[in-house]
């Protein structure tokens, strides 16, 4: 009895855990069922970090794991599950019919909450990704606005375009003299090349008289998206051109050629290594064009006379229209001879002169004895030197002539110029080098208006045209005693017997190892030296003991990139030293430096030094010290800071030392107080990193000058560059605003004096992971931010609001807001607010705020009137980005203006439903009839009622009329981008067009979207700019766009369609729209990636036409053939096989020598002309059956492709024939030839394909010409490639190859009746046919080929 009771109480206690646990299904349901939710949410934003770091891995070509590849595919299947669970849906969105549904429900959703925690727990193992809004794109253009068009460059850059469109051409030269316009012309013809997308991608390297292998591969690296992280120059080339020969189609234009260039080298694949590569070169010299073998070479001749005039006026203005300085200035023109660069110079020198001042130009001029510089036109020597002795001053003359001190086509940084000058105490009247900072870049920009300078890589830096380089050069050396060395092999200083003349002396060079000793130099003013980081490491520097002893006037003294570094005791000597420059160097034994008592300017950026040395106390003179980019120092000693009374900027950017003592140390640590930073009365800039704690309470920023930037964030300073984007104030080295980064408690910040004085001053602000922190304004115990122009917000996951205007104003100033990563961020701005906050708001983020239903409130949205940029990504209940209040009038919808809005991206927005649904007139409709009173989830329909989730409606579409780009992806909610239901266009609005300036359309992974446009009405005008539009993974749309959208397209130039699974056509004809003519007058390139239900571009019917035709169309991957299996050769065949035939039969084997004319007989008959089996011969007279076939190409749309390049047709399932030949109805006396441009045609995975070309009996049709690569493969429906009729039209085709086609009977089928059947192919030097079961022969008759 014990026994049975025992078993009978343990089963008692599994049944009741066993019913406990299903009853659990039952009574926890909702939970079960919300955990689902949220864990799906979460793997959803996951996934998009996955996607995106894979996104990024491929543009630096790197490979995705397969452990990724496989945690994507668990993913998709988990989503895909769910979404086909119907009863699932129906309780998740909270209606549940019976117990046995519950039950079943609740159940799945345990499992599969589980199974997704699985899978995120997994997803840690692969990364961190972050969401980087990118770049805005300022769109295409047929030509660069400062590019002059004069007929002589025109002829010649219409040539080049027509030269890099023949296969046949790689390398082509521009060679002409310098300050010809060369650069110009390159960079017309990338822009011009970009505009006709002749080419994918096209990128330009500087190359200049003294090549860098290293920097060559690192600038085009940096175009096409790739980073090279090699460290020698073989491993950079190699990466470099492994990642080209994987772009389809570049060129890449290599500038300002001196001497030949191994391409090799640098890593560009030419010729036969890469036909798809393209490359442009200039040079001054023909002779090195040819030695690198460039097949086409175009002179650049001096402008006529016209062209000079026009370019002269266009530079001086109008001041030369009077009737007396008119015949001067024509006579100044005649004196520049042409040349664009001395016409330029001397018309910017000119402008707004005297007319005594233009007369005694035109005598300069005339009387001006040119020096011997090698490859400069005496006529630039001339002019440079007008407009040099025009400049304003001696402080503008010296700047220039600095700027020839460093090398060719160098990026200058201007704080060097300011520092030179600085030192060489050019500047008159000069209190402080702030002053001097500031004037010197007025200079700078009036150098760059009088064309002696260009644009740098930034606003911190200048170039200098490489003929200006070499006049600036011949002036400082022949009049100012420059000497300036630029020679990679130079090891020893040049030997020169005018060293007692020199005031400057540069070297630049990557192996110089010998200095002289006992140089007497008593003029000099100014040493640089420079090595290169290339040989870094490898060469100690030892001075000798007295080269300094005969240089006692020198002022500046500049070394870089020295390994090992020891000061000579000679240096002593130098007692008028005023600027002392050791950066990125190895620096060993620097104390001697003590001895330099007048030295103002010091600077150790980059190098390798542990410790500051104590002697530095010891320069009372000293203004500026800067340590950025230190990142080995350990120990400032105390007191030497404080010691340093008249320092005015210390820099301390990317530094490594963080160890400050306390303020309240009285100097006893082992490590500077904190309280030394601000000890100076004459601060004017401080750069550094510093914990808040040890910030002094008694902080000085009484100079109203003074600028700072200070980071007291860990985690900002150790975090990528990606995560934060107030990252991007920490990259300008010199010119920045006032900055502060702060991660601490709240109340550290409202008790601190020192950051609350520097709130009131600050600009750019970084606030992360602030605890406690509900309200930034109030807590922080300020009225407003009277100077704060940037604001980032990032993980203060107690915040509830930005500002609470109930106490608070908003900051005057504001320009930026990013909020990051802010969970229990509810609001924006709490209550309301006066007309006009935000007014000076031009760019708003928001990233991971997770408890925002909407940016701001319509009342807000009025005043945003400067707004530019608006970034969302990732705001899981974020519903409308503009929200309408219960007081806000209807009346007012229609006055809402973004006038500055040209960019909006919105990615990862789950239950996004309108940009503001109070602007949806069919909402206010229903919700009037009471239709809406019981609202709807988001993943609901109401019946009966064509209600759907628009973007932008009737009303705010014409919010922004100046949007340029407009990026969607990941917002599941959405139905519909552009729904215009109820808009009535009236007689009195015929001139107002929506969205007008839109240029760039995005769309990607928008799970609901059905429709991007929709309900257009008659009569509406807009989109007349839209350039590119990409639909990418959007699985219910069932076609792109109707007539009444596709006729206003005037502008589109690209449609990219990617992985849409239920399209069916891009055009959808209804029968309103039999009678439509639509015209696409720029359609360029179509690409139609893994569209699997596509059956046509446009229902059959339907008329386009097209003035400028589509050139390019690819239609899915850019897959290639990669042979396999057994192949046999032939060699020596007749003309139409001028190489070799490669052969893969699986039914035949080949017998007989590996020449055609000794092949056997029985390969003859069984092969080219075999004993046709007619049940079994490939008969193309099944299209005399008219069944209805999809065809890509219609024969309606034939007419609009003349100008197509390329074809690629790749996993479309339903394609059934690629051209449409049937009923293409052509006049005896037309002139069309079908696709007249058309060179390469791939078909690969299209497993319904009957046809290539679908012809129907012997119809007349011309067109193919320049077809010469046909690539098809596995298209298991395929029975032959063409017939004899389109066979004939092909006498250009060069290479045939077919693969994996399982019904491939023969490659060209037997002629139709009263169709001929020879057949010529001049051309073809290469047939590849491979895994072709059933292949009997490649054609059925015997008189096949002439």
């Amino acid at each position: 009895m014990n026994i049975v009771a025992t078993i009978i109480g343990k089963i008692g206690e599994i049944s009741g855990v066993l019913i406990g646990k299903h009853l659990g299904y039952l009574i926890y349901y909702e939970r079960n069922t919300a955990a689902l939710k949220d864990r799906l949410e979460k793997l959803h934003d996951r996934r998009v970090g996955i996607e995106q770091s894979i996104t990024a891995a491929e543009l630096k070509q790197e490979v995705t794991s397969p452990e990724v590849k496989s945690w994507l595919t668990n993913v998709e299947q988990i989503t895909k599950d769910l979404e086909n669970d119907k009863t699932n849906m129906k309780c998740l969105n909270g209606w549940c019919p019976n117990l046995k549904a519950r039950y079943s429900s609740s159940r799945n959703a345990k499992k599969k909450t589980q199974a997704i925690r699985e899978l995120l727990e997994e997803s840690r193992n692969h990364g961190e990704v972050y969401n980087v809004a990118p770049p805005p794109e300022t769109g295409s253009s047929s030509s660069s606005e400062d590019f002059m068009h004069f007929e002589s460059r025109t002829s010649i850059i219409n040539k080049v375009l027509i030269a890099l469109r023949d296969d046949k051409t790689n390398i082509i030269a521009i060679c002409g003299m310098g300050g010809i316009g060369k650069t110009e012309m390159a960079k017309e013809i990338a822009t011009r090349a970009k505009a006709d997308n002749l080419f994918d991608k096209v990128v330009i390297a500087v190359v200049s008289q003294s090549p860098d292998l290293k920097s060559i591969p690192l600038e085009i690296a940096e175009n096409i998206g790739l980073k090279l992280d090699q460290e020698t120059l073989t491993g950079r080339a190699n990466a470099l051109y492994s990642s080209l020969l994987k772009c389809r189609n570049i060129l890449v234009i290599l500038d300002d050629i001196w001497e030949p260039l191994n391409l090799k080298a640098v890593g560009i694949p030419y010729g036969d290594q890469h036909k798809s590569c393209k490359i442009l070169i200039t040079s001054r010299s023909e002779e090195t064009c040819n030695m690198m073998k460039t097949q086409k070479i175009f002179s650049i001749e001096l402008l006529s006379e016209g062209e000079t005039w026009n370019l002269f006026r266009e530079m001086v203005g109008n001041c030369i229209e009077t009737p007396t300085l008119h015949p001067i200035a024509k006579n100044v023109a005649k004196e520049c001879g042409g040349l664009p660069v001395a016409i330029v110079t001397i018309g910017r020198a000119l402008e707004n002169k005297s007319e005594e001042e233009w007369i005694a130009a035109l005598e300069q001029l005339r009387k001006s004895i040119p020096k011997n510089i090698r490859n400069v036109h005496k006529k630039v020597y001339s002019s440079i030197r007008l407009s040099f002795n025009f400049l304003e001053s001696d402080e503008a003359r010296s700047c220039f002539l600095l700027c020839c001190l460093f090398p060719e086509d160098h990026n200058i940084p201007i704080e060097d110029l300011v520092r030179y000058g600085v030192g060489q105490e050019l500047f008159d009247q000069m209190n402080s080098i702030a002053e001097a900072r500031l004037r010197v870049h007025a200079m700078v920009r009036n150098l760059r208006r009088s064309n002696l300078l260009l644009d740098g890589k930034n606003k911190e830096h200048v170039k200098m045209h490489d003929v200006v380089r070499d006049v600036a050069i011949s002036i400082a050396s022949n009049e100012h005693g420059f000497m300036v060395r630029c020679d990679k092999k130079m090891e020893e200083w040049p030997q020169n017997e005018r060293c007692e003349l020199y005031a400057a002396i540069s070297l630049l060079s990557e192996e110089l190892k010998r200095h002289p000793d006992g140089l007497e130099c008593p003029k000099l003013k100014l040493l640089q030296i420079s090595l290169s980081f290339e040989k870094y490491g490898q060469r100690a520097q030892t001075f000798p003991a007295n080269l300094f002893r005969g240089m006692k006037k020198l002022k500046i003294l500049s070394f870089h990139c020295m390994s090992s570094l020891s000061l000579p005791s000679s240096i002593r000597v130098l007692q008028n030293l005023r600027m002392l420059r050791l950066e990125y160097c190895g620096l060993e034994d620097v104390s001697v430096i003590e001895a330099l008592l007048k030295l103002q300017m010091l600077s150790f950026r980059g190098s390798h030094i542990k410790e500051l040395p104590r002697e530095i106390q010891n320069l009372s003179w000293l203004k500026l010290l800067d340590l950025s980019e230190c990142r080995r120092l350990e120990r400032i000693p105390p007191g030497v800071l404080s010691s340093l009374s008249r320092l005015e900027e210390l820099y301390m950017e990317q530094c490594s030392f963080k160890c400050w003592e306390s303020p309240e140390g009285n100097g006893k640590g082992v490590n500077a107080s904190s309280a030394e930073l601000f000890s100076s009365q004459h601060l004017m800039a401080l750069d550094i990193c510093i914990p808040i704690r040890l910030l002094p309470k008694d902080l000085y920023l009484g100079n109203s000058l003074m600028k700072f930037r200070i980071n007291a964030s860990e985690i900002l300073a150790f975090s990528f560059d990606e995560e934060f984007e107030s990252k991007m104030h920490w990259k300008s080295r010199y010119l920045f605003e006032n900055t502060l980064a702060l991660d601490c408690n709240a109340s550290d910040i409202a008790e601190s004096q020192s950051i609350r004085l520097m709130l009131q001053k600050v600009e750019v602000l970084c606030l992360i992971e602030i605890n406690d922190l509900k309200n930034i304004l109030y807590e922080l115990g300020f009225q407003s931010f009277p100077r704060m122009k940037f604001l980032e917000v990032s993980r203060c996951f107690q915040m509830r609001y930005i500002i609470d205007v109930t106490l608070d104003r908003t900051p005057p100033l504001l320009e930026s807001l990013v909020l990051s990563r802010m969970d229990n961020l509810v609001k924006i701005c709490h209550s309301q607010v006066a007309v006009g906050s935000f007014g000076s708001l031009r760019y708003l983020n928001l990233h991971k705020c997770s408890s925002l239903k909407n940016a701001f409130t319509l009342s807000i949205a009025r005043g945003l009137l400067q707004l530019q940029r608006l970034m969302i990504y990732s705001c899981s209940i974020m519903e409308e980005i503009f929200s309408e209040e219960e007081n806000d009038m209807k009346a007012l919808l229609k006055t809402i203006q973004f006038p500055q809005l040209y960019q909006v991206h919105l990615n990862s927005l789950p239950r996004l439903i309108a940009f503001c649904k109070g602007t949806d007139p069919v909402s206010e409709v229903l919700e009037s009839s009471h239709v809406m009173a019981q609202q709807p989830s988001l993943n609901q329909e109401v019946e009966g009622q064509d209600i759907s989730h628009k973007l932008l409606s009737s009303i705010s579409i014409f919010w922004a009329p100046n949007l340029q780009e407009l990026h969607m992806s990941y917002c599941d909610s959405l139905e519909v981008v552009f729904d215009l239901e109820g808009l009535e266009v009236e007689e009195n609005r015929q001139g107002f067009i929506a969205l007008s300036q839109l240029r760039n359309l995005k769309l990607h992974g928008l799970q609901r979207l059905r429709r991007v446009w929709k309900n257009i009405p008659q009569g509406f005008q807009g989109f007349q700019n839209l350039r590119f539009i990409y639909l990418v993974s959007c699985n219910r749309v069932l076609y792109l766009f109707s007539p009444s959208i596709a006729k206003l397209l005037v502008g589109l130039e690209s449609v990219d369609i990617n992985s849409c699974n239920k399209i069916e056509n891009i055009l959808e004809v209804g029968e309103e729209d039999a009678e439509e003519i639509i015209v696409f007058p720029k359609l360029s390139s179509f690409k139609l990636l893994y569209l699997q239900t596509l059956k046509s571009f446009c229902p059959p019917g339907s008329e386009i036409q097209s003035t400028t035709k589509p050139k390019k169309i690819n239609v899915g991957l850019d897959s290639r053939l990669q042979d396999t299996g057994t192949t046999a050769s032939v060699k020596d065949a007749p003309d139409y096989l001028d190489r070799f035939l490669d052969c893969v039969l699986r039914r035949k084997k080949l017998k007989g020598s590996s020449s055609l004319g000794g092949i056997e007989t029985e390969f003859q008959g069984q092969i080219l002309h075999p004993q046709v089996n007619k049940e079994k011969e490939p008969n193309v007279n099944d299209t005399d059956i008219q069944t209805e076939l999809w065809s890509l190409i219609p024969s309606n749309l034939i007419k609009s492709l003349q100008n197509l390049q390329l074809l690629e047709a790749v996993k479309c399932n339903s394609l059934e024939a690629i051209f449409e030949l049937v009923g293409l109805n052509l006049e005896k006396s037309s002139a069309f030839i079908a696709c007249n441009n058309l060179k390469e045609l791939h078909s690969w995975a299209l497993p319904k394909l009957k046809h290539i070309w679908k012809v129907n009996g012997p119809q007349e049709i011309t067109g193919f010409p320049e077809l010469r690569l046909l690539v098809v493969g596995e298209c298991h429906s395929l029975k032959y490639l063409f017939s004899p009729s389109i066979a004939k039209l092909l006498v250009k085709l060069e290479k045939i190859e077919v693969k994996d086609c399982n019904e491939m009977e023969a490659i060209l089928a037997k002629a139709r009746e009263n169709e001929k059947s020879e057949v010529t192919f001049p051309k073809v030097h290469t047939l590849s046919l491979v895994l072709l079961p059933k292949l009997e022969c490649f054609c059925v008759e015997a008189n096949a080929f002439e």
